[in-house]
């Protein structure tokens, strides 16, 4: 009797082990190879790049001030609020539209936010171009070598 117990007690503490098997539902051609996570780094590293990177004193500012204005007013100037000396010139503002989201994110998150707006327009153009080069040339070196190309160049320009 004593083992028939001890038997009982055992299947008692030993849950049943129902393992959960998890199945691949996409095919083998959508699995990542290291390349992958290489890519991800790099575009990783990019970003913080571009994202520490200070605001220069360029018509940035003058970007913002424009949508700011936009803002409050609810509508497109004729005239060039901005500038002192340009009282009663007529302008055509054609850059509205970025104006407004500069505006926008300053007024979200100051400085910051528009440091990480241009980090993400960077990085989302520099995705496009490189995967223009991989399309092109079906060749990493290739399309790495494209990357440095843009990245020598714009690099040279902020």
């Amino acid at each position: 009797m004593a083992s028939t117990e001890l038997e009982e007690e055992q299947q008692i503490e030993t849950p049943a082990t129902n393992e959960i098997v998890l199945e691949p539902k996409l095919g083998p051609e959508w699995a990542l190879a290291p390349i992958h996570l290489g890519v991800v780094a790099v575009f990783g590293v990019l970003f913080m790049t571009f994202n520490y990177m200070p605001l220069r004193a360029t018509d940035l500012w003058g970007h913002v001030a424009y949508g700011q204005w936009i803002l409050e007013h609810r509508a497109l100037p004729t005239a060039d609020p901005v500038l002192p000396l340009a009282e009663g010139m007529r302008v055509v503002d054609s850059a509205w539209l970025s104006q407004v989201i500069f505006a926008a994110a300053e007024q979200a998150g100051g400085p910051e936010a528009l440091s990480t707006l241009f980090a993400l327009v960077s990085i989302a153009s520099l995705a496009v171009m490189t995967r223009v080069f991989w399309l092109q040339s079906h060749r990493i070196g290739v399309m790495l070598l494209g990357l440095l190309g843009i990245l020598i160049v714009g690099l040279s320009r902020l």
